[in-house]
């Protein structure tokens, strides 16, 4: 549906008022890494506050973009937009939107920006949705005075500018937020270099149990009549918070149960990740359910008698933030540690497993008082965001 407009406004199609230029498909081994060329905007994975992708089309495109072009996304991400900062050539993914003297380009985005819901219900395709060249151009725009054009740009980002201050200071309290846990296990754990005095160094398997979860195919397993849930990296947070809202479902092997099936209180690692930051992410399990966890996911559970799992947890993570897993990671096509590897890692531990449990409850205390202040700021985002639709909405109902 798209936006309400003022009652006086009249409306052109986009098309008679803008060119657009629909990207192509690039033809063979026409694009390379470092050689002479164009440099391509293959679609929504290079819009945002990101230079794209540094390769360049060698062939020659018969269109090219300009700075100052108004990118849109026509597949898949339908609506998300950029600007052109330099010239590019545009693969299919993405459009490019180039205003003419009678139309403000910072007021057509506005506009878009407003339609992405009526463009995402315009897109079709079984696989990725795509919206067309026609769908764009017949996009009914307000045709009104470039004066008053201008006139609501400025007003709109008169208010932006306000939204953006209490974003900014959003921002600001998110990382507040996560260095009271990074400083409190610095001070209750110990500089990452240097270990405490009185503490001593232990194998991991000297402390826990370490095991692979299930390897299997599992992306597309949402039926849970396939099994139990299976958990997975991307239901444990960079943070190592449990996620199970999104589950897949996967049969334990028959005669692996022991072996498989999940236990309250055991701790799920993440070995293996495209990103390196990811690795050695780690959650507690503390579901009563059948559950198992997948092949990227290393099991380790811990032996009561030496080591406090809760205590582990938080030892693995300021592990991972402090970097001590990424200059260990190895680097094929993700970045990756194996069990082996894991298994023999030094674990500080300190005296006595009492002081594991104080310093346990402790970070636990601080952990849950930092998660409710990111909590909340989450929350302050999604206001800011309502914000920033009812902004654009009250703009070209003429509210503004």
């Amino acid at each position: 549906m798209l936006p309400e407009l003022a009652n006086s406004w009249k409306t052109r199609p986009l098309g008679e008022m803008c060119d657009l230029i629909m990207g192509q498909a690039p033809k063979g081994d026409t694009y390379n890494e470092d050689g002479a060329g164009v440099m391509l905007i293959a679609g929504a994975a290079d819009l945002g506050p990101v230079t794209p992708k540094p390769k360049k089309w060698t062939s020659a495109p018969t269109k090219l973009g300009k700075k100052g072009d108004i990118i849109l996304c026509v597949r898949a991400t339908i609506g998300d937009l950029n600007w052109a900062d330099a010239e590019y050539c545009y693969g299919r993914g993405v459009a490019a939107i180039r205003v003419n003297g009678d139309v403000d380009s910072e007021f057509v985005w506005y506009w878009l920006a407003t339609c992405k819901e009526h463009l995402l219900n315009l897109g079709r395709g079984a696989i990725f949705k795509q919206i067309s060249k026609k769908d764009i151009a017949g996009l009914p725009i307000p045709e009104i005075d470039i004066t008053e054009q201008r006139r609501i740009v400025a007003r709109i980002k008169e208010c932006m500018e306000r939204l953006e201050e209490i974003e900014n200071l959003n921002v600001n309290q998110t990382k507040a937020a996560n260095q009271v846990l990074r400083a409190a296990r610095r001070e209750l754990l110990g500089s990452p270099m240097e270990l405490p005095v009185g503490w001593s160094e232990v194998r991991m398997d000297g402390l826990a149990d370490v095991i692979y979860g299930i390897s299997a195919a599992i992306s597309k397993n949402k039926d849970p009549k396939l099994g139990p849930p299976i958990v997975r990296m991307a239901n444990i947070s960079i943070d190592g918070q449990l996620d199970l809202s999104d589950l897949r479902y996967l049969p334990i092997p028959k005669g692996k149960k022991t072996q498989f099936a999940l236990k309250p209180g055991d701790l799920l690692l993440n070995w293996r990740s495209g990103s390196a930051k990811h690795v050695g992410k780690t959650a507690i399990f503390l579901e009563s359910d059948l559950y198992t966890c997948a092949s990227f996911i290393l099991r380790i559970r811990s032996y009561p008698s030496d080591s406090n799992n809760r205590y582990l947890r938080h030892v693995l993570n300021f592990m991972r933030a402090e970097g001590v897993f990424t200059g260990k990671s190895r680097m094929q096509i993700n970045h990756k540690l194996n069990a082996k590897e894991f298994s023999a890692f030094p674990i500080r531990i300190p005296p006595t497993k009492d002081d594991q449990e104080a310093i346990a409850d402790q970070l636990d205390a601080i952990e849950a008082f930092s998660s409710q202040i990111r909590s909340e700021i989450e929350g302050k985002k999604n206001e800011v965001q309502e914000l920033r639709d009812s902004i654009l909405r009250k703009a070209f109902a003429g509210e503004l």
